[in-house]
């Protein structure tokens, strides 16, 4: 609601002139366009992104191996059919507009039979433990629940996850740990 109070377009609505807060019914509010959120994931591994339901949001992957990006592969990404194909541009880089509806896509590379399942879900912030679960999950350091505690599971990753990155290996998520985290998981 802050960004739609912010809007130049809405400063009427909202000025010290106007009595309360409440709208009439020839008020006209401008909604303003959502901004471009950039995210991260790692590849070969499972990763969820949450998004808002109704119209489209995009979709941005990039196809890595261990030598580096995949230039040039033929690809289809499917909903319930076909919903596009190409192949990966500079970087290894994949851009469509997706429905936001879909809760997942599958990603396919003919040339080598590889497909993969990207779930689109979401990923509480790092500084949250259940947002270390996901990453850590994502990483490969924890294979449990989604959790909001610091279960003995969660704190055994959280240890594994210090030892790989020289941080100081007591199962806690510190402010050092969730930046490390962040960094590493790309987001």
């Amino acid at each position: 609601m802050n960004k739609i109070r912010a809007a130049p377009e809405n400063q009427s609505l909202w000025s010290d002139a106007r009595d309360d807060d409440l709208l009439s019914p020839e008020d006209v509010v401008e909604i303003p366009d959502p901004e471009q959120q950039s995210r991260g994931a790692p590849s070969n591994q499972k990763v969820r992104f949450r998004r808002r339901l109704g119209g489209t949001t995009k979709l941005i992957l990039r196809l890595e191996d261990e030598d580096g990006p995949r230039n040039d592969v033929e690809y289809g990404i499917y909903g319930p059919e076909l919903l596009f194909s190409g192949k990966t541009g500079p970087n290894g880089k994949i851009e469509h507009e997706i429905d936001s509806a879909l809760n997942s896509v599958d990603l396919r590379l003919p040339e080598t039979g590889e497909e993969y399942e990207v779930l689109l879900a979401h990923l509480n912030p790092g500084t949250q433990i259940s947002g270390a679960a996901q990453r850590l999950s994502n990483l490969g350091f924890y294979n449990g629940p989604d959790t909001e505690a610091l279960t003995p599971a969660l704190r055994k990753a959280l240890q594994r996850f210090q030892r790989d990155n020289n941080l100081p290996e007591d199962g806690n998520l510190t402010a050092a740990v969730s930046a490390r985290l962040t960094e590493k998981h790309g987001c």
